[in-house]
């Protein structure tokens, strides 16, 4: 696994002409959890005694939860960034293997499950060898979903519960940074340099605490164009290198 450096990402997003562009990283499990084993992207204590959105209650146990976001665990998860022509968007979403954590596997509620999160609202990049984007502070309109699937033998399929950002002390929602955040004790996965996905959720849609810990914490590989920002990249180097041809 190697990242772009955000030095580079910067030159793409500078020479793309004021357009959407459009960057997919895929996202793996943070090597230090504070709960591994089993290892997690995304850690929602107490889902399960959670209300879903059918209204019923599920019957399930509380304590920490977790969600794997390794593709050995049938997991595909990813982190899209969308550049609207100056409006950001990141979307957290694919399916990720979970359950109450039994200490080096899962107990209630095993199985997998689809997530979906969406930050539309106070998303802002964030400069330097070191950057990336930010989301700060939280808004009722940053939620998503998670929704389990068919073939969990505690959990009907279909059943989906919602979340919300929340803010940290520093009235950040969502960091995904190049900045070695827990890193240290690892120092094969430091070398990579990735970025450093984590952020707060909630239960509550008003962004107050719901109890335990929420939170997302992953690490993202390098970032994956779509083909339109392949198209406008090309336009745009295009453009960049016929300025300098004139200068020349």
């Amino acid at each position: 696994m190697r990242t772009l450096t955000s030095a580079f990402l910067l030159t793409l997003f500078m020479a793309l002409p004021a357009s959407a562009i459009n960057f997919t990283f895929p996202i793996l499990n943070h090597p230090d959890a504070e709960q591994d084993p089993p290892p997690y992207g995304l850690r929602m204590d107490n889902l399960f005694e959670q209300a879903p959105s059918s209204g019923s209650l599920v019957g399930g146990v509380g304590g920490v939860t977790s969600f794997s976001f390794a593709p050995g665990d049938g997991s595909s998860m990813s982190m899209n960034v969308n550049d609207l022509g100056g409006d950001l968007e990141i979307n957290i979403f694919g399916v990720a293997k979970g359950g109450v954590d039994a200490g080096g596997t899962y107990g209630y509620g095993e199985g997998l499950f689809e997530i979906d999160f969406t930050y539309t609202m106070n998303v802002e990049g964030v400069p330097g060898p070191n950057g990336g984007w930010k989301v700060t502070p939280n808004n009722i309109a940053n939620n998503g979903t998670i929704t389990a699937l068919a073939g969990n033998a505690d959990i009907a399929a279909g059943t989906e519960w919602s979340f919300w950002d929340q803010v940290d002390g520093n009235n950040d929602s969502f960091l995904v940074v190049r900045d070695q955040h827990r890193l240290g004790p690892y120092p094969a996965i430091s070398a990579l340099d990735p970025l450093v996905g984590r952020g707060w959720v909630t239960y509550n849609s008003d962004g107050s605490d719901s109890g335990g810990t929420q939170d997302w914490l992953f690490i993202a590989d390098t970032p994956i164009p779509e083909p339109a920002s392949l198209m406008l990249l090309a336009a745009g180097c295009g453009a960049v290198a016929l300025r300098r041809n004139r200068r020349s």
